[in-house]
């Protein structure tokens, strides 16, 4: 996955980075933190955690489930993959953290990533 040379960050994006479960992996040299892959949001439906966390209007389907439109699972999935690089905003910026528009602004983007507020 390439980093975005630009990111909207929004209040969708902060309610799940509330939600984002961390842990500890000790498995290799010194160890790390890291999100768990199966339960990020804290159960291993992902996108229906996306789904509940924002509070969206599901529909019901033929047996009684309730289930995200087409469009609500495409919307889901793009949040979730955007959480990457809200993560490494928060990290490089944790003063200036927030909703807004973050850029790329490191010389060797996109390998390389510094993200900074598109006013700066």
């Amino acid at each position: 996955m390439s980093r975005a040379m630009r990111i909207e960050i929004t209040d969708d994006h902060l309610k799940l980075l509330r939600r984002t479960f961390f842990e500890w992996d000790d498995s290799a040299y010194n160890g790390a933190p890291y999100v768990d892959i199966k339960r990020p949001y804290g159960n291993s439906d992902v996108l229906g955690d996306v789904a509940e966390i924002l509070e969206w209007e599901l529909i019901t389907d033929r047996d009684g489930e309730k289930v995200m439109t087409e469009d609500q699972g495409k919307r889901a999935r793009e949040l979730h993959e955007q959480m990457a690089d809200v993560l490494q905003v928060l990290v490089q910026n944790p003063l200036d953290f927030g909703i807004g528009v973050w850029v790329n602004t490191d010389k060797f983007a996109p390998y390389g990533v510094r993200y900074t507020p598109e006013s700066a």
